[in-house]
């Protein structure tokens, strides 16, 4: 497995830190975004629980941005409860173009591995 994973291809658990890839993709085309000029890059994470949406620091670009990734690590406290999270990342472009791409989300299952 790589450093950077994609949601859709681990399970992940309650306190888990995964590094997580975001893909910033034209709704239309469906081709990846060149995002390369983003000024602010922010990914929001929505628990099942309708609790607190949470905006994750320290977002980056997986490569260059030219592919229209970002990633993000999760620390213990963020993925505390089990269920279906929502993303959604917010990217200001160098020309002042504020884009918002729902990314769908992921599974978070409730046992920790190794419990």
């Amino acid at each position: 497995m790589s450093e950077t994973t994609d949601p859709k291809d681990i399970i992940i658990h309650v306190g888990d830190t995964p590094v997580l890839e975001f893909e910033c993709v034209d709704k239309e085309t469906g081709a990846a975004d060149d995002i390369s000029t983003a000024e602010t890059k922010d990914v929001y994470l929505k628990p099942p629980d309708d609790g607190t949406v949470v905006k994750l620091a320290d977002v980056d670009f997986l490569t260059t941005g030219k592919d229209g990734v970002l990633k993000y690590k999760c620390l213990t406290t963020i993925l505390s409860t089990h269920g279906f999270w929502e993303t959604e990342a917010h990217v200001v472009l160098a020309n002042g173009d504020v884009i918002t791409y729902s990314g769908g989300g992921f599974p978070v299952e409730a046992t920790q591995r190794g419990t």
